[in-house]
């Protein structure tokens, strides 16, 4: 309470580190989420339960567990290229050797 003038002060909402491990299962055939799965099992056995739920948060993060909109599914490989398509929507330099892109 604000003691000089009798106001209560504004709640403070603290996150949960816990909140949303919702235990989701990995996707068949995704060598990415089973690994994240084993590392959550392994994990919660030894105690460790703020790994676990980043283990979590990362199988729920996996763009194979995302709708996809447009019918192109995302790249799912671990080039670090994740939406697909390449360059800059700047129209700058794409680092694939060629200069920037005229007008287009």
């Amino acid at each position: 309470m604000n003691e000089h003038r009798g106001i209560l002060d504004r709640p403070v909402h603290l996150l949960d580190p816990f909140a949303g491990d919702i235990d989701p299962a990995p996707k068949e055939g995704c060598a990415r989420c089973v690994a994240e799965g084993e590392r959550r099992t392994g994990a919660r056995a030894a105690g460790l339960v703020f790994v676990a739920v980043e283990a979590s948060r990362e199988i729920r993060r996996h763009p194979r567990h995302w709708p996809v909109m447009s019918g192109n599914p995302q790249d799912d490989s671990d080039s670090g290229n994740k939406h697909g398509g390449g360059g800059s929507d700047e129209g700058g330099n794409t680092n694939d050797g060629q200069g920037p892109a005229e007008g287009r």
